[in-house]
This record gives structure tokens, C-alpha cells and sequence, in this order.
């Protein structure tokens, strides 16, 4: 779609950058709107006849606010698409872009075939985000919807009766066979007793209270059994005619079984949301449109996006652009298998693209859990292996998973490649085949023959529960020998019907770590194998009045370079791991500490060093209190190769420094050359307007080429000099114009350091100015004299150029005789926010420039 005949707002502060670009930007079809400041940027982007269709934002824009404020005002009151283009690349200014709804940002000079596809990848970008928006609001109405309907189904299962009682003042006339069951009295002694007797003694004023005053909602208090047995319950009471009197009507429900539940559920919810809140490696939760729905502290850090940028995004946004095909096949796989794992790239918010292995799972039919791994340090050692090991033509396929679909009669209807080289049968051969074909020759662990009927799918099918982990044998043709697989297969069903119309079953070829896999299975639970295997160190411990393991996986004795043995002995933590008494007295004081404040922000300490075999290795631990409990869940991780690289970083960044001074030298030199070429080449010109042209140019590199001999004398790379840049300034003219010795240059400069960002303009226009007047004043004369004069006070900065020479035309207008070179100065002028004037005075001409001084400049903040 094209985007041409669109109206765009370009919002820049330095002229001569605005008009180049506003110019490209016109060839390309599009409509041009140029403003200097943010200030009018807000005020065109707001009015209701502006037809804006994007913003092209700066940031730095001199005084009063910058561009990423003047986007997030502007989108405040309007849905507009807003690119940032600017010439900062450094990260923070590009993270500060990024919390505005911004779509994209592009560096200058990046050309405009780059500006024009980011304009129309913005264009793109804010439709589909219109879309999405519409999307997004069908959701909630959807979502009202079905919390409407879970309301109705809780008020019709709360209307259901436990207990129930009738009484008079308190006094029991009826009741049914529910309450005599929940407080172990007979129907007949509960008839004519006082009600309040089955209430424990300290809520019984407090029920006394609630039939008095004739409540009629629900409440908790505490019933009191026969057997003297306290238990927690619910009442909710009414005041109904019964037998032509009033009466209460009251409902005894035990919470007794409730409140376990409860508890019981909090707990485990808090260790897992403990684990997944620890863990060192990102969590997200999608749905099947990719769109994340929950994501953990790791997901941020590994991503450097904020939790609820996350959740705004979806699997598309952290793809890199020329992967998009392979990672949506790896998800589309998930979707349809249930199942996958692989190794993918990812881009950061920092435009990085590293990878990461990931290990997903359906969880549910429109949610899907993924553990992700940053593997990026270690990917060019993988790579290595694989290279390594390309002998073993087979190594991917029986790594690989492989899947097969069967119908509800056993016969399989579909099978991936994968599966074809683990069974060493082709899809052709394997269709139509059930799992109790004889020809499979499938066996158990033990290399007894495994039934037809026994088999995970066909177990699957029959009971209609998934089978995970099955571990069988199973021939290959191909080899001529045996391969073992772990299967977990998973039955179909339609929607309101119990019995699967299919079942799709997962394996993995493990025959070369079958004896593993078996001993790990004797050895542990399900649960506690997976504890075993996370890259992380978890443990479960006391750590007060001493440190006492209940649980360590393997990685938490090796992350600390020492047995399990060592640790598991009562308290022997600290002496351990820390070898030096005064080092591990103060840090043991801080853990206990952090951890008795209760505060669990305190409860992380990155980069604790300790020293093993003479190497320091770094650690990075969580602590997370159980309630009601003083045990606690203890994660541990090696920091020792992030810690490395921060020190080898550090390195870099001095090692960069000298660098930089060495490339300012280079640049001076080169600029340096460039001015002796051209130099060379004006001796051999002969056309008078050629020469002008060169010599313009020569003077113009020279003011360049100055700054940078004054930048490389001084110990501050952004000030230096005004007088003394200014005089070796025109000293380099003067060099130009050899046959005007009799014209003299006089200067009245005052001493002062200016910003580099200030003096490459001031320098510009000393040199156009003394030039045109040494090219044009001087013409008909053989002798004259140019003064140069620059003062500074609190507020401003004033340069002057008279010169005693031929005067200026009667007519003369500067908006519409200037030249090029008065064009220059005048455009300079403008970009440092001042002023520019030039007329006749009693001996000759003067031109005048003053602008705001360096503390009330915008170009500085």
C-alpha cells in the first residue's frame, strides 16, 4: 500500500538538517510540515483542520521540552503514528523513546530510502495497532460476559444447604438429618435444646447477637460438637413464618474441610509462585495467537522489556524479522503436539538479537507454558559440539521428538519425519498400522514383550487419561536393533462427549541415555526429577539458630564447588563455603539480618564472591520464607562468567577511551589532507569563479579542521578556546586571498571557552563573513582593513564584521540578493537561535550576529 499525497510533520531544530530533509522527503510524494520546537509541534499536531498523518520527531530541540515529551502530550490528546528520528544512538536515549507509543526510530543520515520504509512500516504498525485495539475491546466484552455467568453458577451452588435448624428464641423446634450428622448429636436431643449450645462458648454472645437483631446474612464463628470437637463453620439464618408464628430458619455449614483446603492451597501456591518468581530463566504464559497472557522477573530482565510492555506483545514482537517463518512453524508445532522444545532467536529491546532454548508445554486448549533459557554465551559452543559430531548423520532425527496420531481404534493416521527415522519405517508404512501389531515387537524395560493393549496409546485410548513418561522398546528395521523411547501420549475428546475420538502420542529417542533415565525414574518422583534438572541451585533449609538442609538438588553443592555431603552436615554451611572467618561473620550477619526483616526485597544478594582451590568464584542467591513454617526456599546461581565479563567490560571501556582520543587525531588528519588537496588544486585552476568555489571550500574545512587541533590540546573534549580558535581561524583565510597583503584584519576577541556545539556555527559564520568581504568589499580598492569583534555577557554572545570597503546597493535586501554564503549565515543564525543583519555604515559595511550565551541555549540542554 502506498503511502504518497501523506501529510508528515517534521519536528527539527536545526535548519539546514530540516530543509535536506524536507526536500528528500518531497521527492518521495509526501507532504511536508516543518516546525522548530516542540512547543508548535503540540500546538499543529492538535488542531482539529491540521491533517497530519505522522510524526517525524526530533528529541534534543533547545529550550523548554524535548521531542520524547512533546509525543507523549501529543498522543495524549490524539491517535497519531510518531517515528523519532534522531542522531543519538546511545541506549538510554533509545529506552526513553520506547515508553512512549512510538512506531520506530530511525539515525540520522540513514538515507531516505531507510526513512521512507520506516515511515511506511509506521503507517502499517498504527493500523494494525487500530486493529488490535477493536480486538482487544471484543475480549472484555467477552471476558464481562463470562464472569456473568461463573456469578450465576456461585449463587446457584451457594443456595445448597448443610445443616439446617429451626428455633424458637433460641430454642430447637426442627431440624434436619444434616445437623445431626456435622455435631454428633440424634435428631431427637437436638429437638427442644438451647441452639447456642452448639456454638463454642466465646462466639456465642457474638451469635446471640446476630438473632436478636434478627441478621439474615451469612457469618463465620466456631460450632461446638457432642464430642466437644471445635470446628469452624458458616451460618446464614432467616426469619420465617412457621406454624403461625415467626421463627428462624439457620444453615450450619462446616468449613472445617474448607479452611484445610485453603491453607493448603495458599501454601503451595506461594511455593510455586516463590520458584517461578526466583527462577533464573524467563517464564511466559501465551495463548495460541501468541499473545503473552503472564510472564515472570526474568522474562523482563532476559527481554529488557517491563512486565507490562510484555503483556502488551506477542511472540511476533520478540521475533527477528527474517526468522519469523521457522520460529511461528516451532509454535504452530506446540499448538498441534502439546510439546516442543528447541533453540530459537530472539531480539531485545535493545534491537539485540541473542537466543535462548525453550521448553513449552500446553497447559491448557488456549494457554501454553514456556521455560526460557538465555543460551546465547554458550551457542557458539553447541555450535562447536554439533560441528564435531557431524559424522552422525542421525544425531538431529533422534534428538528430535517424534509424533504419531491414531484414531480411536489404535490405527495410525499421521506421523512426522522424525518418527520415520525412529522407527525406521516410512508415514507409508506405518498408516493404518495399530499399536498391537505383532510387527513392532515392542517390549517393556525389563525386554518382556509389552501388549498391544498396554502400549500408551492404545491405554490412552481405552481409559480416556493421558500417559506420560512410558518407557518402551521398540525394533527398527532399519538398524537392526532395538531403540528405546520415553512416550507420552495424550487422548482428544470432543467437546461435551467422555470418549477420545483420538489420541496423538510424543517420544524421544533415549536409547543412549535410557540407563539414566531409568535410574533417575527408581530413584526420585516425578516432581523432585524436575527440581533435580533446573539450571538453577534449590534447596530447602532452616537458617536460624543454624543452617539445616531438608532438601539440595545436585546444581546447589556444584554452583558452591563442594559435596552434598560437606553441606548436609548440621550448621556447617558458612565454614564451608567461606573460608575467611572476618568475610563470613559480617555476611552471615547481613543474611540473617535481610532474612529476619521480613522484607523479601532484602532477601537477594547478587555477586558474593568466595574463593575455592585458589580460583574466586561469584554466586547469586534468593532466599523465600514459608509460612507458618521456619524453613525457607534458598535458589542459588552461578554469577561467575556474568561477573567475568563485567570486569573484562570495564577493560574495554578504558581501552575505548584512548581509542577515541586516537580517532579525534585521525579525524584532524584526515580533515587536514582533504584541505591540502584542495589546496593543490587551486594552484592549478585558472577560472576566477572556479578558484572562488575552492577557496570557499578550503575555508570553510579549515574552520573544521581547527576545532579539532584546539579539541586534541585540551583535557575537555567539548570546550575550548573562542579567541584563540577565532585568530588561527583568520589567519587561514588570510592564507587564501594572498594578493590582498594590503587588506588587514584587525580583531577585539575576549577571552572565554565556548561549547564545541556553539563554535562550529560561530566559526562558520566568522569565516563566510570575512571572506565575502575579503572577495566583494575589497574589489576596486588596493588597501582597506576588516575588524572582528566578539563580546560575551550574562545572557548573550555578539559578533561583529565591519570593514571600511565598498558599500552594499541602495536596493539591496538580504531575503532577496544574498548568496549562498550569506544564506549559510543566515540559516546558522537561526539554528543558534539568534540573529543576523548586515548594512551600511559611514566607511563601509558591518554584518551583526547575537544569540542566547551557553546557559540559556537550548542547543546545550
Amino acid at each position: 500500500m502506498t503511502e504518497n499525497g501523506k501529510t508528515l510533520l517534521l519536528v527539527e531544530d536545526e535548519a539546514i538538517t530540516a530543509m535536506l530533509e524536507k526536500n528528500e522527503l518531497c521527492k518521495y510524494g509526501y507532504s511536508v510540515i516543518h516546525v522548530y520546537n516542540a512547543e508548535d509541534a503540540i500546538t499543529k499536531a492538535l488542531q482539529s483542520d491540521n491533517p497530519i498523518d505522522l510524526i517525524l520527531m526530533d528529541i534534543d530541540l533547545g529550550s523548554g521540552i524535548d521531542g520524547t515529551e512533546a509525543a507523549e502530550r501529543i498522543l495524549k490528546q490524539r491517535k497519531i503514528p510518531v517515528v523519532f528520528l534522531s542522531s543519538h544512538t546511545e541506549p538510554e536515549v533509545v529506552e526513553k523513546t520506547e515508553k512512549i507509543t512510538s512506531y520506530g526510530y530511525v539515525v540520522k543520515n540513514s538515507g531516505i530510502v531507510v526513512l521512507d520504509a520506516s515511515i511506511k512500516m509506521a503507517f502499517k504498525l498504527f493500523r494494525a495497532n487500530q486493529q488490535l485495539q477493536v480486538e482487544i475491546e471484543n475480549h472484555k466484552t467477552i471476558e464481562r460476559e463470562l464472569q456473568e455467568s461463573e456469578d450465576r453458577f456461585k449463587a446457584l451452588h451457594n443456595a445448597s444447604f448443610g445443616g439446617i435448624a429451626i428455633h424458637d428464641k433460641g430454642i430447637i423446634i426442627d431440624c434436619n438429618n444434616g445437623l445431626s450428622m456435622m455435631m454428633g448429636y440424634s435428631i431427637e436431643e437436638l429437638i427442644e435444646m438451647n441452639g447456642l449450645l452448639l456454638i463454642a462458648e466465646e462466639y456465642r454472645d457474638f451469635v446471640m447477637n446476630k438473632i436478636v437483631t434478627g441478621y439474615e446474612k451469612a457469618y463465620e464463628a466456631d460450632g461446638l460438637r457432642k464430642n466437644g470437637e471445635i470446628f469452624p463453620m458458616r451460618l446464614e439464618a432467616r426469619n420465617v413464618p412457621y406454624k403461625g408464628k415467626i421463627v428462624r430458619t439457620v444453615e450450619f455449614r462446616d468449613l472445617t474441610e474448607v479452611k484445610e483446603t485453603e491453607k493448603a492451597l495458599k501454601l503451595n501456591e506461594l511455593k510455586w509462585k516463590s520458584y517461578i518468581e526466583c527462577a533464573p530463566y524467563a517464564i511466559f504464559v501465551a495463548d495460541k495467537d501468541g499473545r503473552y497472557l503472564d510472564v515472570n522477573p526474568m522474562a523482563s530482565t532476559t527481554t529488557g522489556y517491563s512486565r507490562e510492555e510484555l503483556l502488551t506483545m506477542s511472540i511476533a514482537d520478540l521475533v527477528p524479522k527474517e526468522n519469523n517463518s521457522n520460529n511461528f512453524s516451532h509454535f504452530k508445532s506446540l499448538i498441534e503436539t502439546g510439546l516442543s522444545e528447541d533453540e530459537v532467536p530472539f531480539v531485545t529491546k535493545e534491537g539485540k538479537i541473542r537466543y535462548w532454548y525453550i521448553a513449552a508445554q500446553k497447559i491448557t486448549e488456549n494457554s501454553f507454558l514456556a521455560y526460557c533459557s538465555d543460551s546465547t554465551e554458550s551457542r557458539k559452543a553447541h555450535d562447536q559440539l554439533r560441528h564435531s559430531e557431524e559424522k552422525f548423520r542421525n544425531l538431529f532425527a533422534t534428538m528430535a521428538q517424534g509424533v504419531v496420531y491414531q484414531q480411536a481404534d489404535g490405527r495410525i493416521i499421521s506421523a512426522n519425519p522424525a518418527t520415520e527415522e525412529i522407527l525406521g519405517l516410512s508415514l507409508d508404512q506405518m498408516t493404518g498400522l495399530t499399536s498391537i501389531d505383532p510387527r513392532w515387537k515392542a517390549v517393556d524395560e525389563q525386554m518382556k514383550e509389552l501388549p498391544g493393549d498396554k502400549h500408551p496409546a492404545m491405554v490412552a485410548l481405552i481409559t480416556g487419561k493421558a500417559i506420560k513418561n512410558f518407557i518402551q522398546g521398540v525394533y527398527n528395521y532399519k538398524k537392526e536393533s532395538y531403540v528405546w523411547i520415553i512416550v507420552n501420549s495424550v487422548p482428544q475428546f470432543h467437546e461435551g462427549e467422555t470418549k477420545p475420538y483420538q489420541v496423538y502420542s510424543l517420544f524421544l529417542d533415549i536409547t543412549e541415555r535410557k540407563q539414566y533415565e531409568e535410574a533417575l525414574r527408581k530413584s526420585e518422583s516425578y516432581t523432585k526429577a524436575i527440581m533435580d534438572n533446573l539450571p538453577i541451585g534449590i534447596a530447602l533449609n532452616s537458617i536460624k539458630p543454624e543452617v539445616n538442609f531438608s532438601y539440595m538438588n545436585d546444581n546447589f553443592p556444584h554452583f558452591y564447588h563442594t559435596s552434598r555431603e560437606q553441606l548436609m552436615k548440621s550448621d556447617s554451611f558458612w565454614d564451608v563455603v567461606y573460608k575467611n572467618p572476618d568475610f563470613r561473620q559480617k555476611l552471615k550477619k547481613r543474611i540473617e539480618d535481610d532474612c529476619a526483616s521480613g522484607d523479601h526485597s532484602r532477601m537477594q544478594w547478587n555477586d558474593i564472591p568466595f574463593t575455592r582451590d585458589g580460583k574466586t568464584y561469584y554466586i547469586s542467591a534468593r532466599n523465600i520464607p514459608l509460612p507458618d513454617s521456619s524453613e525457607m526456599i534458598s535458589t542459588v546461581w552461578d554469577a561467575t562468567d556474568r561477573k567475568e565479563t563485567e570486569l573484562a567490560l570495564t577493560r574495554q571501556l578504558n581501552e575505548k577511551e584512548i581509542l577515541l582520543k586516537e580517532v579525534n587525531h585521525r579525524i584532524k588528519n584526515n580533515i587536514h589532507s582533504i584541505e591540502a588537496i584542495l589546496s593543490l588544486q587551486l594552484a592549478e585552476i585558472t577560472s576566477s569563479k572556479s578558484r572562488e568555489i575552492i577557496a570557499d571550500t578550503i575555508t570553510r574545512i579549515q574552520s573544521m579542521r581547527i576545532i579539532y587541533d584546539k579539541l586534541l590540546v585540551s583535557h575537555d573534549y567539548k570546550n575550548t578556546s573562542v579567541k584563540t580558535y577565532l585568530e588561527d581561524l583568520l589567519a587561514a583565510v588570510m592564507q587564501i586571498f594572498p594578493e590582498q597583503k594590503k587588506i588587514k584584519i584587525k580583531t577585539s576577541i575576549e577571552e572565554f571557552d565556548l561549547n564545541v556545539k556553539l563554535l562550529f556555527p560561530l566559526g562558520s559564520i566568522a569565516n563566510e563573513l570575512v571572506t565575502n568581504a575579503m572577495k566583494h568589499s575589497f574589489s576596486d580598492k588596493k588597501a582597506g582593513s576588516i575588524t572582528l569583534s566578539l563580546s560575551k555577557t550574562a545572557s548573550e554572545i555578539s559578533l561583529s564584521v565591519t570593514n571600511d570597503g565598498t558599500r552594499l546597493p541602495d536596493d539591496f535586501d538580504l531575503e532577496k540578493n544574498c548568496g549562498f554564503g550569506l544564506m549559510l549565515v543566515k540559516l546558522l543564525s537561526q539554528q543558534l537561535e539568534g540573529t543576523f543583519s548586515i548594512e551600511n555604515q559611514k566607511n563601509g559595511i558591518i554584518s551583526s550576529v547575537r544569540f542566547p550565551s551557553e546557559g540559556n541555549s537550548s542547543l546545550l540542554t
